[in-house]
């Protein structure tokens, strides 16, 4: 709830300390309670803010909506977001509202609308916040819909802004690598003097919005995945503002792709690291018309090496991927890994199939040759693909990793559920093992149940 106020005052221009205390926090709270200083921000925002509840009431429409609509407040206050602006149920916009119902800020971008009452089309930004009661349950969510009509006229695709973006972050990536080495001498300097808050607003950098831009546009809908894969679950959880960990979707006639990436570390270096991977995999499944998972392991291995070596940087990282092809019809599996295995939870029993002996990218050996299986599932065969960010989290009664056996017994133990009723003892597992420490690494859990 405090990120949201903090987030609110920003987009209203009122700028919040960088830092504040705990006790200043609580009263910018308290004071949010009563909704005064709230309403006010609302009506002073340029752009259009909406609250809604769970079941889409409508509970604010400020003046920026009514300007933009040709709707009064008061005839939209208690009515249906969906039935007040048909255009957002009719381009999916519930999938990212949804997000937001299950805890998770949301950000929709480059989105059409159409408001009947002023004839007015364009392009908006929707920015979603979850909002929370005193027993921290999700009860209303915020929206920020800012008109980005104009600034899209320049964009002729998607694919253009993250290219524009892509060649910007490659530009960046030089000067930060010389930045982190002066950063380590200033951190070893400060040390007794609060290196913490130091490393933090150098790490606000314009790389991580950026690196946050790209990642938002990239990764694929929830609902778009299950078209193809029914009941499934994602636990996505980023351990910074970016992401190195990653998910792809590519569906082509009745054959289906899906996979877990893991990038070598985290925020902007793992950032970047993504943006490279999935490109190269849109790029081997629409241009170069790969079919099999091991032969799309190559190209992308080929790709990430290449643009560094471009770069002139040199770089020790990779990425460590899991991928697999679903035939819809057959319901059978390709599957090539690089070091990450893909496990299927089949009567209680797990089968491991494993991965490469060696990671995608450079500084690594050059003659990979991986390896593709072929597997006939069953129904209700559980198919799971992740990254090491769980099983290798802090906490429990000692502090200590994971590890894979209680990851692979929490999987086994839970195949019998929904894949919604696996993602909540997932996560709730997760936050238990965790407890007060930090997250460590990035976390992704993607599993699909064979209907």
């Amino acid at each position: 709830m405090t990120e949201i106020l903090v987030t609110f005052l920003f987009v209203s221009g009122i700028k919040p300390p960088i830092s504040p205390p705990k006790e200043e926090f609580n009263m910018l709270l308290a004071t949010q309670t009563n909704r005064g200083l709230l309403q006010t921000l609302i009506q002073k925002n340029l752009d259009g803010v909406m609250v809604f509840d769970l079941s889409r009431k409508l509970l604010v429409w400020n003046e920026a909506m009514v300007r933009l609509s040709g709707i009064d407040t008061s005839l939209a206050l208690g009515k249906d977001l969906f039935d007040l602006c048909p255009f957002l149920k009719d381009i999916g916009e519930q999938s990212f509202i949804s997000r937001c119902f299950a805890g998770e800020e949301a950000l929709s971008k480059n989105r059409p609308f159409f408001f009947p009452f002023t004839e007015t089309r364009g392009y908006f930004e929707a920015h979603y916040f979850p909002m929370t009661d005193e027993l921290g349950q999700v009860s209303e969510v915020l929206c920020f819909f800012k008109d980005c009509t104009e600034a899209s006229l320049y964009d002729d695709s998607l694919v253009n802004l993250t290219e524009s973006l892509r060649k910007k972050l490659m530009a960046r990536t030089e000067e930060l690598i010389k930045a982190n080495v002066q950063l380590k001498e200033e951190v070893k300097k400060r040390r007794r003097f609060g290196f913490e808050v130091l490393l933090k607003n150098i790490e606000m950098t314009d790389s991580i919005s950026y690196a946050k831009e790209i990642q938002n546009a990239i990764l694929p809908p929830i609902n778009r995945i299950k078209e193809s894969f029914g009941d499934l679950m994602l636990f996505f959880k980023p351990r910074d503002i970016v992401s190195g960990d990653f998910y792809w979707f590519h569906r082509k006639d009745h054959l289906a792709y899906l996979a877990a990436v893991d990038c070598t570390g985290h925020g902007v270096p793992g950032a970047l690291l993504s943006m490279l991977g999935y490109n190269a995999l849109n790029q081997a499944v629409n241009e170069q018309k790969l079919i099999h998972p091991n032969h799309i392991l190559a190209y992308l291995d080929k790709e990430v090496t290449e643009v560094f070596k471009s770069a002139h940087v040199s770089v020790k990282d990779g990425m460590d991927v899991s991928i697999l092809q679903y035939n819809i019809l057959t319901r059978s599996i390709e599957f090539a890994g690089a070091i990450n295995p893909l496990f299927i939870i089949r009567n209680g029993e797990l089968i491991k199939i494993k991965g490469d002996r060696y990671p995608v990218g450079p500084g690594i050996s050059e003659n990979k040759n991986f390896t593709n299986h072929e597997i006939n599932l069953l129904p209700g065969d559980g198919v799971y693909l992740f990254s090491d960010g769980y099983a290798d989290q802090f906490g429990g009664q000692h502090g200590k990793k994971m590890k894979y056996e209680l990851f692979r017994k929490l999987l086994t133990k839970c195949n019998e559920l929904s894949m919604d009723e696996q993602f909540h003892l997932i996560e709730s597992t997760f936050r238990f093992w965790q407890g007060d420490l930090e997250q460590v690494d990035d976390v992704l859990v993607l599993g699909f149940k064979v209907e």
